[in-house]
Parts: C-alpha cells; sequence; structure tokens
C-alpha cells in the first residue's frame, strides 16, 4: 500500500468506520485516499513502522465547486438564487484551473475514471482525515482499487506536509489535453455546479427591491426576478463613470454633478453614440 491509493468503500471497511469513525459512513464519502507516506507503510520484520493509517475523504468535486461559489454570494439575492455574478463566475474558473492541476492545498483532484471503478470527478479533502490502527491495515489494502502515478504521489506528498518546495506535475496542457479543449473542459465544469447571472441585473434587483422581499423569495422565484430584470443602461454607467472622474479630478465641484449628469443624459451626441 502507498501514499494516494484511492480506496473504495467495502462493507469491511464499513464496519470498521461504523465501530471507530461513524460519521465517515456520509454518503458523500464516496472513497478514501490514503495519506501516510509510502516509507511508513512498508513491512519491516512483520510490522509497518507507523501505528496509524491515515485516510481522507473523497467527495464529489461539485461539493468543493459549491464551497468555492458560495464565497461570491455577496448580496442576499444572490444567496437566495444560489447563484454567482459572471465576475464570480470568472474567479471559480481560476480556481478551477488551479484545482484539476493539483495546484490547492486544500484538495487533490481524482479525474473520473469509470474502467477503474470511478464514476464522477471527485476531490480528496486533504483536511478531512480520520486514523486507523495498522492492526486494520489489511482490511484498508484490500479494499484498494487504484494508485497515483510516483510523481503525483510526490505532489501529494508536498501538499500534505505543507512543503515550501513545488513538486513538478504535469499540468492538463498540454500533456493531457490541448489548450482549447483544457478551456471547453473548465466551461463545461463550470456550467454543470454553477448558475451565472448577469452582473447589472443582479445590481438593478439588489438596488430596487426592498430587502424583505428578497427574503421572502424561493431559489426560482431570485433567479426569475433578476433574469427578467433590466440591466443598467451602459449610457448610464458610462455618465458615472465620467463625471465621478472628473469630480475626483475637481474639475467639476460636488454640488454641480447633478447638472452635469442631467445635461450628459440630454446629450444628443452621448445618445447617438451609446444607444441602449
Amino acid at each position: 500500500m502507498q501514499q494516494g491509493d484511492i480506496i473504495r468503500r467495502t462493507p469491511a471497511l464499513e464496519r470498521l468506520l461504523e465501530t471507530v469513525h461513524p460519521f465517515y459512513l456520509n454518503a458523500d464519502y464516496r472513497y478514501f485516499m490514503v495519506l501516510t507516506q509510502t516509507c511508513d507503510l512498508v513491512s519491516r520484520d512483520g510490522a509497518i513502522a507507523t501505528p496509524y493509517i491515515s485516510l481522507c475523504a473523497i467527495r464529489p468535486l461539485q461539493e468543493v465547486i459549491n464551497r468555492e461559489a458560495k464565497k461570491y454570494q455577496t448580496n442576499n439575492v444572490l444567496k437566495k438564487a444560489n447563484a454567482i455574478t459572471e465576475q464570480g463566475q470568472s474567479r471559480v474558473r481560476m480556481f478551477l484551473k488551479s484545482l484539476l492541476n493539483n495546484n490547492n492545498h486544500e484538495y487533490f483532484y481524482v479525474h473520473e475514471q469509470v474502467n477503474k471503478g470511478i464514476g464522477d470527478r471527485m476531490c480528496a479533502f486533504l483536511r478531512l482525515s480520520i486514523s486507523l490502527k495498522t492492526e486494520h491495515y489489511a482490511i484498508v489494502k484490500k479494499a484498494r482499487i487504484l494508485s497515483l502515478k510516483p510523481e503525483f504521489q510526490a505532489k501529494l506528498g508536498w501538499l500534505v506536509g505543507n512543503i515550501y518546495s513545488r513538486v513538478g506535475t504535469d499540468d492538463w496542457v498540454p500533456r493531457a489535453l490541448p489548450e482549447n479543449e483544457w478551456n471547453e473542459l473548465i466551461e463545461n465544469i463550470v456550467k454543470e455546479n454553477v448558475v451565472t447571472l448577469n452582473d447589472k441585473k443582479v445590481e438593478s434587483v439588489k438596488k430596487n427591491t426592498p430587502a424583505d422581499v428578497v427574503d421572502a423569495w424561493d431559489t426560482v422565484t431570485a433567479r426569475e426576478a433578476v433574469n427578467g430584470a433590466q440591466g443598467r443602461k451602459l449610457k448610464d454607467e458610462v455618465i458615472e463613470i465620467v463625471t465621478t472622474v472628473l469630480r475626483d479630478a475637481n474639475i467639476i465641484p460636488e454640488d454641480l454633478m447633478g447638472k452635469a449628469v442631467l445635461n450628459l443624459q440630454q446629450s444628443p451626441e452621448l445618445k447617438a453614440k451609446v444607444r441602449n
């Protein structure tokens, strides 16, 4: 048995967990990953060097994405809609690229391998670990279904041990996928797991809807309200930017801001250039 081995849930392992770590029978904990260093798992004179085997839970990738997306639900409209804005989606996309290349200290990505028994995209939660006594070594070993390649064992060891020197592993681009297919993979994962709403429409609903009304919405109602809202007009955004810059540069005094905005709104030249 080696660090990074993927362990399936067998009846024997589940009976053991029920006795020592019943919480790990959670249905979302589909598999487990061995975190103990390989050198400590080698049998010497009939004994294992370490008294314990550390395992962490492997859960669906969707759970990781949901956690990350919630960071960008920055107002009650987004929370009620259980969605993020386009700007938030961009950040989730960046997070995913780091995650899938296993450059995130919290998780270790496990790609779906149907022929090996892993039917979904999964993630090992490196901080969600338990210890089993080495007397149960045979039960764990018998449940093993996959082992990591040596370079990925090294990457896992770096993540788990918090070693401050980067272990090199092949990223998805260009070894596994060309860049266009890699970007398509990221986009598909985001679309499958995250609802994205227009930034301007979210802001409009937030600004124009009383808080108690938003509080009463369910998810479907919140999404419908945002999708049906009128986004802020580009012309109004341009006017706000221009007048703010001029005010901050002390070109327009504060007491003339309203007049400046009104003049720009009525400007036929601006209307002709910015039609929405």
